[in-house]
């Protein structure tokens, strides 16, 4: 596993809070995993299995660039950071529509996300409204 695959084309990075932004939007969490998938057209999918995060082994499988499936496979529940490309109202969370937040990325590059507990042994399943 390479890091260009791992940051890259599954998108998968720690965030820290600053403790300015955790005391003003109330994540008393230390560090969450984010994910934003990068995969091309020509990639209909990529999965990575046993990814170290911290004290967790997690898995990530990322269906094009519209569909991420985390598992938190081994460890403590942890907060999974769930980011796609474009401006959506809400992003689907395992079937049901859960309110996505909206930032801007570098080169102003629209996104929207949800944050998500995610327990040891669960997966969950984010997808954006055109998803199948």
């Amino acid at each position: 596993m390479t890091g260009q695959n791992t940051t890259g084309l599954m998108g998968i990075n720690l965030e820290a809070p600053s403790p300015l932004s955790a005391w003003t939007n109330r994540s008393y969490t230390e560090i969450f995993v984010t994910t934003y998938p990068g995969l091309t057209a020509r990639t209909a999918w990529a999965e990575m299995r046993n990814v170290p995060i911290r004290t967790n082994m997690v898995g990530v499988r990322q269906e094009g660039t519209h569909k991420t499936i985390f598992t938190n496979e081994n460890g403590p529940s942890l907060i999974w950071k769930a980011i796609f490309a474009g401006t959506y109202g809400a992003l689907n969370v395992n079937g049901k529509p859960m309110r996505a937040t909206h930032d801007k990325l570098t080169l102003e590059r629209a996104v929207s996300w949800v944050k998500l507990p995610v327990g040891a042994g669960d997966t969950v399943t984010v997808q954006t409204p055109e998803a199948r």
